[in-house]
Protein backbone atom coordinates (compact mmCIF):
# COMPACT_ATOMS: atom_id res chain seq x y z
CA UNK A 1 0.00 0.00 0.00
CA UNK A 2 2.76 2.50 0.77
CA UNK A 3 4.33 2.14 -2.68
CA UNK A 4 1.18 2.75 -4.19
CA UNK A 5 0.77 5.73 -1.97
CA UNK A 6 4.26 6.80 -3.41
CA UNK A 7 3.97 6.55 -6.73
CA UNK A 8 0.56 8.96 -6.59
CA UNK A 9 2.31 11.13 -5.10
CA UNK A 10 5.14 11.39 -6.95
CA UNK A 11 2.32 11.61 -10.22
CA UNK A 12 0.73 14.27 -8.01
CA UNK A 13 4.41 15.93 -7.51
CA UNK A 14 4.76 16.47 -11.44
CA UNK A 15 1.08 17.21 -12.53
CA UNK A 16 1.06 20.11 -9.87
CA UNK A 17 4.28 21.26 -10.88
CA UNK A 18 3.40 21.01 -14.30
CA UNK A 19 0.24 23.32 -13.55
CA UNK A 20 1.82 25.64 -11.52
CA UNK A 21 4.65 26.39 -14.65
CA UNK A 22 1.88 26.99 -16.88
CA UNK A 23 -0.23 29.44 -14.24
CA UNK A 24 3.30 31.51 -13.69
CA UNK A 25 3.69 31.64 -17.87
CA UNK A 26 0.08 33.39 -18.01
CA UNK A 27 0.84 35.09 -15.36
CA UNK A 28 3.75 36.72 -16.67
CA UNK A 29 2.05 37.33 -19.87
CA UNK A 30 -0.53 39.39 -18.16
CA UNK A 31 2.15 41.65 -16.25
CA UNK A 32 4.19 41.82 -19.49
CA UNK A 33 2.80 45.11 -20.88
CA UNK A 34 3.13 47.01 -17.47
CA UNK A 35 6.32 46.26 -17.33
CA UNK A 36 7.55 47.46 -20.94
CA UNK A 37 5.94 50.91 -19.94
CA UNK A 38 7.58 50.81 -17.32
CA UNK A 39 4.62 51.01 -14.44
CA UNK A 40 5.71 49.68 -11.77
CA UNK A 41 2.39 48.81 -9.93
CA UNK A 42 1.11 45.11 -10.27
CA UNK A 43 -2.32 45.23 -11.18
CA UNK A 44 -4.64 43.44 -8.32
CA UNK A 45 -4.83 39.64 -8.74
CA UNK A 46 -0.85 39.06 -9.46
CA UNK A 47 1.11 37.26 -6.90
CA UNK A 48 4.18 39.22 -7.36
CA UNK A 49 6.34 41.94 -6.43
CA UNK A 50 9.13 43.83 -8.10
CA UNK A 51 12.50 43.21 -6.45
CA UNK A 52 14.79 45.52 -8.83
CA UNK A 53 14.75 46.77 -12.26
CA UNK A 54 17.28 47.60 -14.34
CA UNK A 55 17.40 49.01 -17.91
CA UNK A 56 16.82 45.51 -19.80
CA UNK A 57 15.34 43.18 -16.83
CA UNK A 58 12.83 43.50 -13.98
CA UNK A 59 13.58 40.85 -11.32
CA UNK A 60 10.02 39.90 -9.77
CA UNK A 61 9.15 37.09 -6.61
CA UNK A 62 6.12 35.50 -5.49
CA UNK A 63 4.32 38.14 -3.42
CA UNK A 64 2.24 35.83 -1.39
CA UNK A 65 -1.05 37.54 -1.77
CA UNK A 66 -3.77 35.13 -2.86
CA UNK A 67 -6.27 36.63 -4.75
CA UNK A 68 -8.06 33.73 -6.16
CA UNK A 69 -9.17 30.06 -5.83
CA UNK A 70 -6.24 29.01 -8.47
CA UNK A 71 -3.79 30.82 -6.05
CA UNK A 72 -5.21 29.16 -2.72
CA UNK A 73 -4.59 25.95 -4.69
CA UNK A 74 -0.82 27.12 -5.38
CA UNK A 75 -0.09 27.50 -1.83
CA UNK A 76 -2.23 24.71 -0.22
CA UNK A 77 -0.83 21.62 -1.99
CA UNK A 78 3.31 21.64 -1.66
CA UNK A 79 1.75 22.20 2.11
CA UNK A 80 -0.90 19.01 1.47
CA UNK A 81 1.31 16.70 -0.33
CA UNK A 82 4.02 17.37 2.34
CA UNK A 83 1.73 16.16 5.31
CA UNK A 84 0.92 13.30 3.23
CA UNK A 85 4.47 12.23 2.93
CA UNK A 86 4.62 12.53 6.36
CA UNK A 87 1.77 10.85 7.66
CA UNK A 88 0.50 8.69 4.62
CA UNK A 89 4.22 7.18 3.92
CA UNK A 90 5.51 7.41 7.67
CA UNK A 91 8.97 9.37 5.83
CA UNK A 92 9.40 12.93 7.58
CA UNK A 93 13.00 12.99 5.72
CA UNK A 94 11.17 12.96 2.44
CA UNK A 95 8.40 15.70 3.77
CA UNK A 96 10.74 18.06 5.36
CA UNK A 97 12.88 17.40 1.72
CA UNK A 98 9.96 18.64 -0.38
CA UNK A 99 8.62 21.42 2.34
CA UNK A 100 12.42 22.75 2.04
CA UNK A 101 12.23 22.42 -1.64
CA UNK A 102 9.36 24.43 -1.82
CA UNK A 103 10.61 27.49 0.68
CA UNK A 104 13.87 27.59 -1.70
CA UNK A 105 11.49 28.38 -4.35
CA UNK A 106 9.19 30.35 -2.41
CA UNK A 107 11.97 32.97 -1.28
CA UNK A 108 15.06 32.63 -2.94
CA UNK A 109 13.88 32.12 -6.57
CA UNK A 110 13.85 35.37 -8.65
CA UNK A 111 12.11 35.50 -11.62
CA UNK A 112 13.92 37.86 -14.37
CA UNK A 113 11.78 39.39 -17.11
CA UNK A 114 13.81 40.48 -20.34
CA UNK A 115 11.07 43.31 -21.74
CA UNK A 116 13.13 44.04 -25.01
CA UNK A 117 11.55 42.21 -28.03
CA UNK A 118 11.56 39.33 -27.96
CA UNK A 119 10.60 39.32 -24.20
CA UNK A 120 11.83 36.10 -22.07
CA UNK A 121 12.23 35.35 -18.70
CA UNK A 122 14.73 32.85 -16.48
CA UNK A 123 14.22 31.82 -13.37
CA UNK A 124 17.06 31.82 -11.12
CA UNK A 125 17.91 30.87 -7.15
CA UNK A 126 20.99 32.35 -5.96
CA UNK A 127 22.15 33.98 -8.81
CA UNK A 128 22.51 30.28 -10.52
CA UNK A 129 20.35 30.31 -14.07
CA UNK A 130 17.60 27.03 -13.78
CA UNK A 131 15.88 27.70 -16.37
CA UNK A 132 13.78 30.22 -19.19
CA UNK A 133 11.96 30.56 -22.12
CA UNK A 134 10.52 33.25 -24.39
CA UNK A 135 7.39 35.23 -23.44
CA UNK A 136 6.67 36.04 -26.97
CA UNK A 137 7.53 35.01 -30.15
CA UNK A 138 10.61 37.11 -32.29
CA UNK A 139 9.44 39.29 -34.85
CA UNK A 140 9.20 38.44 -38.26
CA UNK A 141 12.46 40.20 -40.36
Amino acid sequence: MTFIIFIAVVFALGFFHRWEHRVMIADLKQVLPLLKTGSTEIPVGQDWRIVSRTDRYWTLRRAFHVPDRAAAVRYAVPVLLAAVMMIGLANILLGMGYALFCAVKWFWVEINVKTDTPAAYTVQCAGIKIFGEPLESAPAE
